[in-house]
């Protein structure tokens, strides 16, 4: 390992590369170069060169900058896009149904199995034909998958993609911003749900609770874990970083499956 393998962080560099906090830290470097400049010149290149160093290689110097850097990158007159990053992925359909009624339901349709202590888990044959619908459209490409999401919402009118997101558009009302893992996994459940005799609203609206149940990743395949996800003005904190929201994520790609209410 060479020295500046010892200092890079690549889970806060490249393409998870936060840019709010790197123009912010870059700010303060030069601030503090500035500063240092009025007493000696050479200590403020020196400032630079090494702030510099540390930003490209680390993503950012000054220590906590997720802390502080979302409220001052939120005053600066300059969009950084990640308004998608933020969003939080909607559901196939609106609407809960009753816990009560969609358990008999589900334990009926032979989807839910009877474990000790009373807890519920999904029949070995629901998940296997889940998963099978799951693999199928992970295949898919985003305008495909798109149109089926659109096919399985029963609101939905048509299906389109918007950069990462699959939206659905309804005949009424505001069209559903899906993330890929999201539309893949609820998708999937009212294929295998329908399967089974249910409506396509009420498997629409199933899908949703029944992302609790998820093991494997909708979007890679990779073990889905109880995480939580860090806040930060961009991509640089991950379902790893400073805990944010509680979460089921993929510890592969880090796909965010389910999100927990906050409390």
């Amino acid at each position: 390992m060479s020295p500046l393998d010892a200092i890079r962080r690549p889970e806060y560099t490249g393409e998870r590369r936060c840019w709010p906090c790197t123009v912010v830290n870059a700010a303060i470097v030069a601030v503090v170069a500035l500063l240092v400049a009025f007493v000696r010149l050479p200590a403020a290149l020196f400032v630079l060169v090494a702030g510099g160093a540390a930003i490209a290689l680390r993503g950012y110097v000054v220590p906590y900058t997720p802390r502080f850097a979302p409220a001052i990158a939120a005053r600066l007159p300059y969009d950084f896009g990640h308004g998608d990053e933020r969003r939080t992925s909607d559901a196939l359909a609106e609407g809960e149904l009753d816990p009560e009624r969609l358990v008999t339901t589900l334990v009926d349709r032979g989807v839910f199995v009877d474990g000790q202590g009373g807890d519920l888990f999904l029949s070995d044959d629901f998940r296997g034909d889940w998963d099978s619908e799951t693999a199928s459209l992970r295949a898919l490409s985003d305008g495909a998958l798109a149109d089926a999401a659109a096919e399985a919402s029963p609101t939905g009118v048509a299906g389109r993609t918007e950069g990462e997101w699959i939206v659905i558009d309804a005949d009424e009302g505001a069209p559903a911003w899906l993330s890929r893992p999201v539309a893949i996994a609820e998708t999937a459940a009212v294929s295998a749900l329908t399967a089974r005799g249910l409506p396509t609203e009420t498997a629409a609206r199933a899908a949703t609770p029944l992302r609790l149940f998820v093991e494997a990743c909708p979007a890679c395949g990779g073990d889905v874990v109880e995480t939580a996800i860090g806040d930060c003005c961009g991509g640089t904190m991950g379902i790893y970083d400073t805990p944010g929201r509680d979460v089921l994520a993929c510890e592969s790609c880090e796909a965010v499956v389910y999100e927990f209410p906050a409390e």
